[in-house]
């Protein structure tokens, strides 16, 4: 239990947002003073939901079942009073894994927004937050008539396969369970496919066996989220032969319920987005908040990216930025000796699943997946 103790401390002591940990059935295990601040009420071994009026209970219950169900961060916004003042508040739910249980971290931001109600909306693409990924004008022509025909005749299909044959990086549409809706030639021909033989096929087909998880959590948090999300080279061989220097931008297609009916891929030279002048978005560092312990490691054998779960299991401040370091420097010999005997044997094609006992830190046992 100590890296439960670890997490209640920080809970209880470091974080400046209002936060409290329960556990899956609602209970409360841990909060800090801020907590206290805006729910007077809230104490230990209450149940968290016992707190609220029956209107925000329903949607505080949403958004619980869903980062249970997906073990994602879902967040949204409620009114209540604190104090004699009526606020809106953020509230964001994240998973925290445990040794063999979960919980779930619950912090607290003030917004000035409320979420509409009853918003009606057509199938949309978010161009707006498009436009700041990428200033590819042919790529962004290609999107609108997609935002306009979406779902598909078999003519506007066939249009659009020639459009997106023109462009000079991959391009790809897939439904949500990953299935390709259409490829271009540039995608399909690095694969040693033809358009046409891709089109039905999952996409985790041709993807590394041990990236298949990560990549069905990204494509679910799309789903889930409507966000769009940006990967780097480092960590998304979408082909054989990792390519280096491009990202990997996702980002879903919307009904009028904004849930996600598909969701559009392509890839771009990073050096193209250098010019854009853009707020932050959701970039590599996705993999930061993803719900799973998760390190990529270079052929130096340095950290190329991480999630904070990772940080949490080793017991490492999530203020520490350990991007580009030594894996010597966090990992013991024993366990780096066995990730870079697999990554110099080439003729390994399946995963590499062992248990690994860290010492140096209290005799953490891990199971471990590369």
């Amino acid at each position: 239990m100590d890296d439960l103790r670890n997490i209640k401390t920080g809970v209880t002591k470091s974080l400046d947002l209002p936060c409290l940990i329960i556990d899956k059935s609602g209970r409360i295990i841990a909060l800090n003073a801020e907590v206290k601040k805006i729910i007077t009420s809230a104490a230990p071994q209450l149940n968290f939901f016992d707190l609220f009026d029956e209107q925000n209970l329903l949607t505080l219950q949403r958004i619980f079942i869903d980062t249970r169900k997906y073990e994602i961060a879902v967040k949204d916004v409620i009114a209540f009073k604190s104090g004699s003042e009526l606020k809106n508040y953020e509230i964001t739910f994240s998973p925290l894994k445990s040794e063999n249980n979960i919980y779930f971290i619950v912090c607290f931001s003030t917004t000035s927004e409320l979420k509409s109600e009853g918003e009606t909306k057509k199938f949309i693409i978010a161009t707006n937050e498009i436009e700041k990924l990428t200033g590819d004008k042919r790529l962004l022509s290609v999107i609108n008539k997609i935002k306009l025909t979406y779902p598909f005749t078999f003519i506007e299909k066939a249009k659009l396969q020639k459009d997106i044959n023109e462009l000079d990086d991959f391009f790809w549409i897939k439904d949500p369970a990953g299935k390709f809706i259409l490829v271009n030639d540039f995608y399909s021909k690095t694969l040693g496919f033809t358009s046409a033989q891709l089109e039905g096929k999952n996409e985790q087909d041709y993807l590394p066996k041990y990236l298949v998880s990560l990549y069905k959590t990204i494509n679910q948090y799309i789903i889930d989220s409507s966000n769009s999300v940006v990967i780097d080279s480092n960590s998304s061989p979408i082909t054989p032969d990792l390519k280096k220097g491009i990202q990997i931008i996702q980002f879903p297609i919307c009904d009028l319920d904004n849930k996600t009916v598909a969701i559009i891929g392509f890839s771009q030279d990073i050096e193209k987005t250098e010019p854009l002048e853009t707020t932050p978005v959701e970039s590599k560092n996705i993999f930061k908040t993803l719900p799973i312990p998760i390190l990529f490691v270079d052929h130096e054998l340095k950290i190329s990216s991480y999630s904070n779960e990772l940080l949490k299991l080793l017991l490492i401040p999530e203020r520490n930025d350990i991007l580009k370091s030594e894996l010597s420097r966090y990992f013991e010999k024993g366990f780096i000796r066995k990730i870079d005997e697999y990554l110099q044997d080439h003729s390994l094609k399946e995963n590499l699943d062992f248990t690994y006992t860290f010492e140096e830190k209290g005799n953490l046992i891990v199971e471990v997946n590369v």
